[in-house]
C-alpha cells in the first residue's frame, strides 16, 4: 500500500471510529464511549505518514487570535439564532433536549471536559488537519476542498439528530475556511474547542416549551 493510499485508508477509519461513539454510548454511555472511540481514532492518526506535521504552528499569536475570535462569534451566532428556529421547528427542539440529557449523563459534560477537548483536538487533527492535506494534494484545491467538507459529517453518521448535523456542516464550513486562511490547525481548534465549551457545556441552549 502507498503511503498516500494508507494515510487515506487510516483517515476514514479515524472518522468511523469517531463516529461509532454514538453507537457505543448504547452500551458504554455516552462519555466511556466518547473516550473509547477517541482512543482508537488516535490510534489510526498515528499510522497516517507524517502526521503529527498537521500540528506545525506558523505565527502563534496570529493563530490564536484568529481561533479566539472565531470561536466567540461562531458561539454568539448559534446563541442568538438557533432559539428562534427551535420555537418554529419543534421537533429539533426536542432533539436538542434529548441532546443535553445525553450530556448530561454520567459524570456531566463538566467533569467530561477532558473527554471533550479530547475529542476536540482528534476532529481537528483527523478533518481539518489529514482528511484535508490528503484530499487537497490527491484530488485538486475545487474537489479536494469539496471532499473535506463532506468528511466533516462522518462523525455524525450515527448520531441521533439532524440539528447535530445542521450544526456539524454549519460549524466544519466555517472551520475549514479558518484553517484554509491561517494554514494550519491551530486557529479552528480553538475556535472549535470555545464553541463546544460554550455551547455544549457552561451556556447551554434554551429550548423552547
Amino acid at each position: 500500500m502507498t503511503p498516500a493510499r494508507r494515510g487515506g485508508a487510516f483517515s476514514l477509519l479515524a472518522l468511523l471510529s469517531l463516529g461509532a461513539a454514538w453507537l457505543l454510548r448504547h452500551w458504554l454511555g455516552l462519555w466511556p464511549a466518547q473516550a473509547s472511540a477517541g482512543l482508537a481514532a488516535g490510534l489510526c492518526l498515528l499510522a497516517v505518514p507524517d502526521s503529527l506535521k498537521e500540528f506545525q504552528v506558523r505565527n502563534a499569536r496570529r493563530e490564536l487570535s484568529l481561533g479566539l475570535l472565531v470561536g466567540l462569534v461562531l458561539l454568539l451566532a448559534t446563541e442568538l439564532l438557533v432559539p428562534p428556529v427551535l420555537r418554529y421547528v419543534p421537533f429539533l427542539g426536542r432533539e436538542l433536549a434529548a441532546l443535553y440529557a445525553l450530556l448530561a449523563s454520567e459524570p456531566g459534560a463538566l467533569r467530561a471536559v477532558p473527554v471533550l477537548l479530547t475529542i476536540v483536538l482528534l476532529e481537528e487533527w483527523a478533518l481539518r488537519g489529514v482528511v484535508t492535506t490528503y484530499s487537497l494534494r490527491q484530488l485538486g484545491p475545487r474537489v479536494g476542498m469539496a471532499v473535506a467538507l463532506a468528511a466533516t459529517l462522518i462523525p455524525m453518521l450515527f448520531a441521533p439528530s439532524w440539528l447535530l448535523w445542521a450544526l456539524a456542516l454549519g460549524l466544519g464550513t466555517s472551520l475549514l475556511a479558518l484553517r484554509q486562511l491561517t494554514g494550519g490547525l491551530l486557529a479552528p481548534l480553538i475556535a472549535h474547542a470555545v464553541w463546544d465549551l460554550g455551547v455544549l457545556v457552561l451556556w447551554p441552549l434554551v429550548v423552547p416549551r
